[in-house]
């Protein structure tokens, strides 16, 4: 785990190379470390929670409903990932992030 918050902090300082964080109360430091583990927890959690609350709103829909639902839920997931998969490999700040991943 420690691995995985090193790495995403690495990733989020990348944009302001060359400044050191200065932390300015005692539990600045804590506090901040908490945020960015509490947001990245939801964001790697997504897939699951949306995958939960599919499956509890299923059994009241309709056959055509739930064809609906699994066709618009598919697109926004290839748009999003196409979205995001752009985005990384796009820029200085993707050269560098993939630099450090491989």
């Amino acid at each position: 785990m420690a691995k995985l918050k090193e790495l995403i902090f690495h990733i989020l300082i990348l944009p302001a190379e060359g400044i050191d964080l200065i932390y300015i109360e005692m539990t600045e430091m804590i506090g901040t470390y908490m945020r960015v583990c509490l947001a990245s927890g939801i964001i790697l959690a997504m897939p699951y929670l949306i995958y939960q609350l599919l499956m509890f709103v299923s059994p009241a829909l309709k056959p055509k409903e739930k064809i609906c639902l699994l066709d618009t839920s598919l697109d926004n997931t290839y748009v999003h990932r196409g979205c995001g998969i752009r985005l990384l490999y796009s820029g200085a700040a993707g050269n560098q992030i993939l630099a450090h991943l491989w």
